[in-house]
């Protein structure tokens, strides 16, 4: 996928860190659980980055994940109300 990016001129930066992800989660059966750690752990890895470019980016990229995980608490639930 990153390659295709290059081929657009785009400047997309990835990390091919599935290994990682699935390895640690061999033993975990609920999707669920499995579901919410690579979540979790994708958008720590956009924090990461983010804190390598400086602070205020990193405290912001932290804050804009912070929000957004209220957001789709509180939203989310009046939204399927009017899905189904």
């Amino acid at each position: 996928v990153l390659e295709s990016y290059k081929n657009m001129g785009l400047n997309v930066k990835g990390v091919k860190a599935g290994d990682k992800f699935l390895g640690d989660l061999a033993g975990v059966a609920d999707p669920e659980a499995r579901g919410f750690a690579l979540g979790a752990a994708a958008h720590g890895i956009g924090t990461a980055r983010a804190i390598e470019l400086g602070a205020v980016e990193g405290a912001l990229s932290g804050l804009a994940m912070a929000l957004m995980g209220f957001a789709t608490a509180l939203l989310l639930p009046l939204i399927e109300k009017y899905l189904y």
